[in-house]
């Protein structure tokens, strides 16, 4: 949980990629993978607690989540991010991600977007107030135009993944 005295740093590009040359190297392309999306997860929740915080109000609205997302991809330069859905009620989201942060652009034999899936994830716990999974349905890293991912509450992302694939 964000805690008083949290400090929120800015790195290079390039810090993503080699910490993720460096996890695979050291722990496999699976290890990788969760400690990268559990990095993600932790600071989502962490970056939306920290918003709700500063704005004095929780942000659980459709308005304003589209609104949170968008400013991050905007803002701090993630990746250029489009809800394409959101349903709140419903507890998921489907977000189009592209030219993300350490995500190259083909050449990749698996999905690679562990942390901004985590962030995602994260995220939505704090929007839909209930442990939340995102997964990758398209990756820019293997040869598609953006990347796909569908994020909400475990028994929802699985639905929505099957109705759109």
């Amino acid at each position: 949980m964000a805690g008083k005295d949290q400090r929120t740093v800015v790195v290079p590009e390039t810090f993503f990629t080699a910490l993720g040359a460096r996890l695979v190297k050291d722990f496999g392309p699976n290890g990788a993978a969760s400690v990268l999306y559990d990095t993600g997860r932790r600071a989502g929740r962490d970056f939306v607690l920290m918003a709700e915080k500063y704005l004095g109000e929780s942000i659980r609205h459709e308005e304003e989540i589209r609104a949170l997302i968008l400013m991050f991809g905007r803002e701090y330069r993630w990746a250029d991010l489009t809800v394409k859905e959101l349903d709140v009620p419903g507890k998921y989201a489907v977000i189009d991600w592209r030219n993300g942060v350490g995500v190259p652009s083909g050449g990749s034999r698996r999905p690679v977007c562990h942390i901004g899936r985590g962030l995602l994830s994260g995220a939505a716990e704090v929007f839909f107030d209930q442990p939340c999974d995102a997964i990758e349905t398209q990756c820019q890293a293997m040869g598609a135009d953006h990347c796909e991912l569908i994020v909400g509450a475990s028994d929802r992302v699985a639905k929505v993944a099957e109705r759109l694939g």
